[in-house]
């Protein structure tokens, strides 16, 4: 894979992450450390309460940190303000989470477009229906979420992800929910992504299938990440 640009997608330096708990604070993410270069995939496991929905919140920007750096592609979050985080989330970084977040108004092809057409890109429907027909659904562009199956409402929510030229995708618990079939599509899917496209790719998951397709496994545990191994060969 040839990527021009070498900026990683992600890195975090020394980050904590504290929650109010009554009069007191509970640190969620502790002193955590990450480097994730473009094109790279890290799967980060641990049992639920370890800490990893708060990790991949502040990696992907929907938290701040209450100590510690952010940088997503080389912009300093820090230094964004509210409105430049809002505009680097929606231009360069992909959210696929098991809950799906779908607007139910839309279709399929108006979900997926709604993070080009926000930026006024024109054509953004071609481009969604060509992103959906990447994840192999491209025949359900007109359903509405109601009117889909969980695996097939999470391939609509992955091609929102994959849409237009996103550096970072962050997934958190993406096939907790679907069966073996769909969770094999939705981690070949973002497979392709990271190898062909250049994007970093950073998992939270109890699916030990992610282990196969890591370029890098992590424990988090009581809110420490784990030094770092390599995935399966």
């Amino acid at each position: 894979m040839d990527i021009e640009n070498t900026t990683p997608a992600l890195v975090l330096e020394s980050v904590v992450k504290e929650h109010a708990a009554g009069p007191s604070r509970v640190a969620a993410v502790r002193d955590a450390s990450l480097h994730i270069a473009r094109g790279e995939i890290v799967v980060v496991c641990g049992e639920s309460g370890a800490g990893k929905s708060s990790l991949l919140q502040v990696a992907g920007c929907l938290q701040s940190p209450t100590r510690g750096a952010v940088y997503v592609d080389g912009c300093d979050v820090a230094g964004l303000g509210v409105n430049g985080s809002a505009d680097l989330r929606r231009r360069r970084i992909g959210f696929v989470f098991q809950e799906y977040n779908l607007m139910s108004a839309l279709t399929a092809r108006e979900n997926v477009a709604l993070p080009l057409e926000l930026d006024g890109v024109r054509r953004a429907d071609r481009q969604a229906h060509a992103a959906l027909q990447e994840v192999g659904i491209a025949d359900l562009a007109g359903r509405f979420p109601e009117e889909m199956s969980g695996g097939q409402r999470q391939r609509v929510a992955i091609a929102r992800a994959l849409i237009g030229p996103r550096r970072l995708v962050i997934a958190d618990e993406p096939t907790g929910a679907l069966d073996s079939a769909s969770s094999r599509v939705v981690r070949e899917t973002l497979v392709e992504r990271a190898r062909q496209h250049g994007a970093g790719v950073l998992v939270g998951t109890h699916d030990r299938e992610w282990l196969s397709v890591a370029d890098r496994v992590l424990e988090m545990s009581d809110g420490v990440l784990s030094h770092a191994t390599r995935g399966p060969e």
